[in-house]
């Protein structure tokens, strides 16, 4: 699911999609990726093996670290607007948009990514 966050223009995209497993076996993977257009704060370094699109998109993948997302492609359009004080929940990962930022955690790790136009912060 594709959401928008009226908090800071953030639009996590909260999905599940196939990953290759043993055997042949397909396993879903759930992640959360959210794109940020209008910020004020300054990504840090890209990595020296990041040649593509950086610095404007968290992404948390269940199980994983929550990072700066080197990317390619454009995630696709919106599914809905999630408003304050909603939540959005696919696996262990949960989204949350407040006045002042928005919030994805995997609860099963504790990994994070809280953003805002003013400041960003990744656990």
């Amino acid at each position: 699911m594709r959401l928008a966050s009226e908090s800071c223009r953030a639009i996590p995209s909260i999905r599940t999609r196939p990953r290759q497993g043993h055997c042949g076996h397909a396993r879903r993977r759930r992640a959360a990726a959210a794109p940020i257009a209008d910020y004020s704060w300054t990504a840090p370094p890209r990595s020296p093996n990041c040649h593509l699109s950086y610095g404007s998109r968290f992404k948390l993948e269940q199980g994983g670290e929550s990072v700066f997302d080197c990317y390619a492609q454009e995630l696709p359009a919106v599914d809905h607007t999630l408003g304050y004080g909603q939540t959005q929940t696919v696996g262990a990962i949960t989204c949350a948009s407040e006045p002042s930022a928005m919030t994805c955690a995997d609860g099963s790790t504790g990994h994070y990514f809280r953003i805002s136009r003013e400041a960003y912060e990744v656990g």
